[in-house]
């Protein structure tokens, strides 16, 4: 019982944590190349990974939370919505780097 909980669950842990800064990283990065509902290039998605909170502190950017048109959905400035498809394409990649079975 000890072992599962010191072993197995902190791996398990590690392993969620490996894969929400991935989720964020890669997701800020796409964001980035983006343009937002007023013309601008995009900026953070999600708040930066924190590793002292791990997974549990994933959140989307306080300002994109106040002001839904700061979302850098466009690849140009002519909201055509396809940094928002490629954000979205993400989910193709392999389990962004988790290493590890869930189940």
């Amino acid at each position: 019982m000890l072992e599962m909980r010191d072993t197995t669950i902190a791996g398990y842990q590690g392993g969620l944590d490996d894969l929400v800064e991935n989720i964020i990283n890669e997701v800020n990065t796409q964001h980035a190349q983006g343009y937002d509902g007023y013309g601008n290039i995009g900026g953070d998605f999600f708040e930066p990974f924190n590793a002292l909170m791990g997974a549990r502190d994933m959140q989307v950017d306080t300002s994109i939370v106040a002001d839904p048109n700061l979302i850098a959905a466009s690849s140009t400035v002519n909201d055509d919505g396809e940094n928002a498809l490629s954000i979205g394409n993400l989910k193709g990649r392999p389990h962004y780097g988790w290493h590890g079975d869930l189940w």
